[in-house]
């Protein structure tokens, strides 16, 4: 698995438990418990984000920086396959 792949995945990761916790407090909005995770995993998932961008570019169209040309089409799409 190359250095790419492993971040993407973190990403990925971090996004579930994100979001489980989320349908979780949907439904039990007091339990401090959850809340508490939830907040751990949100900084979780904006870490690996922030990191991923930082060696390999935007995940998403809206998190380009403006610049002299359109960036999000330079390198592979976050969802394509490096070789091995």
């Amino acid at each position: 698995m190359t250095e790419r792949q492993k971040a993407l995945r973190n990403v990925q990761a971090a996004q579930f438990a994100l979001l489980e916790t989320v349908l979780y407090l949907d439904g039990h909005p007091c339990n401090r418990q959850a809340l508490a995770h939830y907040q751990r995993y949100r900084q979780q998932y904006q870490k690996a984000r922030e990191e991923y961008q930082a060696k390999f570019g935007p995940l998403r169209n809206d998190e380009v920086e403006e610049g002299a040309s359109w960036s999000w089409i330079t390198a592979p799409w976050p969802w394509e396959k490096e070789e091995a």
